[in-house]
This record gives C-alpha cells, structure tokens and sequence, in this order.
C-alpha cells in the first residue's frame, strides 16, 4: 500500500516501504503466489485484463511521486521479489524523488520477524532514523 499511496498523495512527509508490490503484471509472473493470487483478489489476470492491471499498479503512478521513500528488501524475497523493489527505485529516481534502497543478501519476504537479529535491528533502526530525519519533533 505504501507503493500505491505515494503516487495518489503527496500528503506525508515521508514513507518507509518493505518489499513492495510495484508492478501488477510482473509481480504476477514472478511471485511464488502471484499467479494465484491476481486470480483470487484482483479477480483477473494481467491477460485477461492488462488495462485493470495497469489502473492499479503503484508503477503507473511513480511518476507523480513527492513522498521522500526508503525501500527495504531481501534479495531472497519469493513473494515480493527484488525485481519489484528495483522497479519501485528506479522509478522514483527518475521522479525527482528522494529515494534510498536497501537490499538483505540472503533475506526472504518476511526476514524482518525472522532470526537473523542482525537483519531486524538493521531494518528497524533504518525505519526509525528515516522518519526521525523526515518528520518535525513531536510538539506539546
């Protein structure tokens, strides 16, 4: 949702995005559920409807962009996979957009509650210094 909402609004200061889903078709074809999954929640397929696809495809968005994003990622991701992080990257770069990405060799879709601490702390502390660099102090 994070991928979808930065191209609809320009309303936050900024946006940490964990594996995103960035490109419908793409993710169809190389997500270990995507084939199974546009069926059962989008209730149709890139094929069967490429335009549905690209309507709701935070990559059709990108370009209006604003929000600065850090993007965190496993290289390992089978339900997210790299691929749609580095679209998402790419993309916003070439929007004017303040990005940053960040990959975890070896890391699967959900690392972050995994048992590699290292990896979660990295994820964490990264989420945090993000927002704590974007967003004013607190007042009252």
């Amino acid at each position: 949702m994070t991928a979808w909402t930065i191209g609809q609004t320009d309303r936050f200061a900024a946006a940490v995005c964990g594996a995103p889903v960035f490109d419908l078709t793409s993710f169809y074809g190389t997500s270990d559920i995507g084939h199974i999954f546009a069926a059962q929640q989008w209730g149709v397929t890139p094929q069967q409807d490429p335009a549905w696809c690209a309507a709701h495809s935070p990559a059709t968005f990108a370009h209006r962009a604003t929000t600065p994003t850090l993007i965190l990622h496993g290289e390992a991701d089978q339900r997210c996979p790299i691929g749609q992080g580095e679209q998402m990257f790419v993309a916003l770069i070439k929007a004017g957009c303040e990005v940053e990405f960040v990959r975890y060799p070896g890391a699967s879709h959900l690392f972050q509650h995994g048992d590699d601490l290292a990896y979660r702390e990295d994820y964490l502390a990264r989420a945090l210094a993000w927002f704590q660099s974007h967003l004013a102090e607190p007042t009252g």
